[in-house]
């Protein structure tokens, strides 16, 4: 908002304007009050899970601002007497007074200084004039540009495109880039280039549709403008209005196309993938520290871990805390990319001598092969999950200044992925070949034995890097959980204590889970299968067909037809051979 908006503004409206909040509903004016129990009380009235826009979010941006993260990270408000509580600390009133009339919810991108638009969903309908509704006294105009700016949901709201490019990239490109060296060794030279560039096309294919969901109509994103009712083109052009009003979130799409009950199924999945992450996290842990100390068995290193992750979890919850650590995931992706391509030139070609330093007696080994159709299942999932941030488009598309931008973001973001996995799959494949662990970190700090500091501060930070990524991405998990727990709490005392037991439930599941399942390729494989392909490849293109069929081409329901296929077979029939 400029400076003389804000003088522009009256005291008694800026004060309302500084309690704004947006949901999955849209924007809610809350009445004048230094705590923000209305939202929280709203919030258990919308449809599991609620938390889960702003919380997702936590994964998106790699540098945000201290209130930002206090936001996002915002547990639930106990539920049976929160509502008294509420009324009671907002208006400062007895039990005997009448209850306060209900507040107004107003929906989001409907307001321009006073007037009111409504929206058609009749597709070809262009819009010959505007509706005007006059608003009652009580009610607060505010500008779009003011909304945008009070907003506390987005994880970088008013994102440039630059700025949106990096956040894709960077919830593109997790810790899954680290097993890609693993999709060559499985499936050859040749089966690794196939995998990696037909699940990217697909990835790409799905992203694209994504946005237009969230968009509210199937044509390209470029062909509308931030107004939520109208289209961009020239001054005599017609202007063209969406099919469905713009969605925010994952669960959103999922309520629209197909009902609450998919939204609860679709929702299971994604904090299953979640989960099954923090799972990774700890084998990742386990991996690198068992390469530092060797003597130390990776389960041992594992229970030391989440000792270790009890403190920033449940102890250190901390705004400014996470909002260092949500830095460090690209950093290390940007070291680990050029560590790798390093060790090209530094290594060179060594999958015979570390053969020969674990097998004395095999003499007839092959380093490298050109097809394995018995790596398939593996080398899809572990691509699969590298490309797995459908989830964070969302968070994303809702935070871009420009979201006209958002097809063209979505191209460059997928050539640079592409590029940043081909250059450690091919720099790792040649390196060490058949050799070659499942993460190529692990292979880099064994082939150095240690005596290489450059290399064994890429494995420090590949640890902080699990570290940092295991404490945002339980955030929301557990806000999930509280959200069903949330009601049958009556203190927000309580309410404290029930977070920290969540979290630290968290980590006991997914330590057993680690113990139990300690290999890093095998998991971050099924997880692939299973997850990714639903909430990445099946999912998106499915809604597609559901919200849009009706004004889809042939060829258009051919393609989406084809992604369900493809993503239904692999996972069934990938899943069942890694089992």
């Amino acid at each position: 908002m400029s400076s003389t908006e804000e003088t522009a503004l009256i005291p008694d409206t800026q004060a309302r304007l500084d309690n704004v909040e947006r949901n999955s509903n849209g924007v809610t004016f809350s009445p004048d009050t230094n705590e923000d129990s209305s939202g929280r009380d709203a919030e258990l009235e919308q449809p599991w899970p609620a938390t889960y826009s702003r919380s997702i979010s936590l994964l998106v941006g790699p540098t945000m601002r201290t209130s930002t993260v206090k936001e996002m990270m915002r547990s639930p408000m106990a539920g049976g007497v929160a509502e008294v509580r509420g009324n009671l600390r907002n208006l400062q009133r007895g039990y005997a007074t009448p209850d306060p009339p209900k507040q107004r919810v107003i929906p989001e991108h409907n307001f321009t200084m006073g007037i009111e638009k409504v929206q058609s969903l009749d597709f070809n309908q262009p819009v010959s004039g505007e509706t005007q509704i006059e608003q009652p006294k009580a009610s607060l105009a505010v500008s779009s540009t003011a909304v945008k700016e009070n907003t506390s949901n987005s994880a970088v709201p008013g994102a440039t495109t630059g700025q949106s490019l990096f956040n894709m990239i960077n919830s593109l490109l997790g810790v899954g880039i680290l097993g890609t060296p693993y999709i060559f060794k499985s499936t050859g030279w040749i089966g690794g280039f196939a995998v990696t560039l037909i699940f990217a096309l697909i990835a790409w294919r799905t992203a694209t549709l994504v946005g237009r969901e969230l968009n509210g109509d199937s044509r390209p994103v470029w062909m509308f403008d931030g107004n939520t009712y109208k289209s961009t083109g020239s001054t005599n052009a017609h202007q063209i209005r969406r099919m469905y009003k713009p969605l925010t979130s994952f669960p959103d799409i999922a309520r629209t196309a197909f009902g609450p009950k998919i939204n609860i199924t679709l929702s299971s999945f994604l904090y299953f993938e979640l989960f099954s992450c923090l799972c990774i996290f700890f084998i990742s842990l386990g991996d690198h520290l068992n390469t530092l100390f060797p003597s130390i068995s990776k389960q041992k290193l594992m229970v030391y871990s989440a000792f270790a992750l009890l403190v920033p979890t449940t102890l250190l919850r901390t705004p400014r805390l996470l909002s260092y650590l949500s830095a460090v995931g690209i950093a290390s992706t940007v070291v680990v990319v050029l560590s790798v391509f390093a060790g090209v030139f530094y290594f060179g070609s060594i999958a015979e001598e570390i053969s020969e330093t674990m097998h004395q007696d095999n003499t007839s080994e092959e380093y490298y092969t050109l097809w394995n159709i018995s790596g398939l299942p593996i080398g899809f999932g572990i691509i699969g999950f590298t490309f797995s941030g459908h989830a964070l488009v969302p968070s994303i598309f809702t935070a871009m200044d420009r979201p006209q931008d958002f097809e063209k973001l979505i191209n460059m973001s997928f050539v640079v992925c592409v590029v940043c996995c081909l250059i450690v799959a091919l720099s790792g494949y040649y390196i060490f070949g058949s050799t070659v662990d499942d993460q190529i970190t692990v292979s880099l700090e064994k082939a150095s034995g240690g005596d290489n500091s450059a290399i064994s501060a890429v494995t420090w930070l590949m640890i902080l890097t699990s570290f940092s990524k295991f404490t945002l991405t339980s955030c929301p998990i557990s806000l999930g959980l509280e959200e069903l727990i949330a009601p049958y709490v009556t203190s927000e005392k309580y309410m404290e204590y029930v977070s920290s037991l969540v979290k630290v439930g968290l980590i006991a599941m997914s330590l057993g889970v680690a113990i139990f399942v300690p290999s890093f390729g095998f998991l971050c494989s099924l997880l692939g299968l299973i997850c990714a392909m639903t909430v990445s490849v099946i999912f998106p293109a499915a809604s597609h067909l559901k919200m849009f069929g009706t004004k889809l081409s042939s060829f258009e329901k051919t393609i989406d037809w084809i992604i369900i296929i493809f993503g239904i077979i692999t996972a069934v029939a990938g899943t069942i051979a890694l089992i």
